[in-house]
């Protein structure tokens, strides 16, 4: 028995030596509006349609057309899921669907309907990640299919005055 618990941990100590060599690359950012108000679906479900907003990828990019959002409110957190339709600079499309988690500090409520803009780790948010998947045909982005993309939540602001908010994140791809 001893010696199966020391295997495992020393199988353990080598992924976390492995996780912690982990590499990434800053490859574009992600700039959604919110131009819509938030539905509730229920007491714990919203659903949003965005319109518009840019991605950047490298020395490209393109324009945001249409996203839907299926999001969930829990006790502590948020965790939305979004597709979206994005044309980009090459006439291509892409598309991309992307899953984030949000944890809000005890301002968020009161700021964000406000149009306040929020950011992690100190104003309205303790942290706020994705993980984007693209998918496009495109021959000078076809690098998204074949990589892990992982979004940090830099700002997000709701809307204001009948102005649209948004959301930003810096894209990261994992190396491996």
């Amino acid at each position: 028995m001893i010696k199966i618990i020391s295997i495992l941990s020393v199988l353990f100590l080598m992924a976390v030596a492995n996780a912690n060599d982990m590499k990434y690359e800053k490859i574009g950012q992600w700039n959604i509006a919110l131009d819509n108000p938030t539905q509730m679906v229920d007491k714990s479900r919203i659903t949003t349609l965005f319109t518009g907003g840019t991605i950047t990828l490298g020395d490209g990019g393109g324009i945001i057309k249409a996203c839907i959002e299926d999001g969930h409110l829990y006790a502590k957190s948020l965790d939305v899921n979004i597709r979206c339709y994005v044309e980009l600079d090459d006439n291509s499309t892409m598309l991309i669907e992307y899953v984030a988690k949000l944890v809000p500090d005890e301002t968020f409520w009161d700021l964000f309907p406000k149009g306040v803009l929020t950011t992690p780790p100190n104003v309205g948010l303790k942290y706020w990640t994705g993980e984007f998947k693209m998918a496009t045909v495109s021959e000078k982005y076809a690098w998204v299919n074949e990589n892990v993309i992982v979004g940090i939540g830099l700002e997000l602001q709701g809307m204001k005055d009948g102005k649209a908010g948004y959301a930003l994140y810096d894209l990261y791809a994992l190396k491996h």
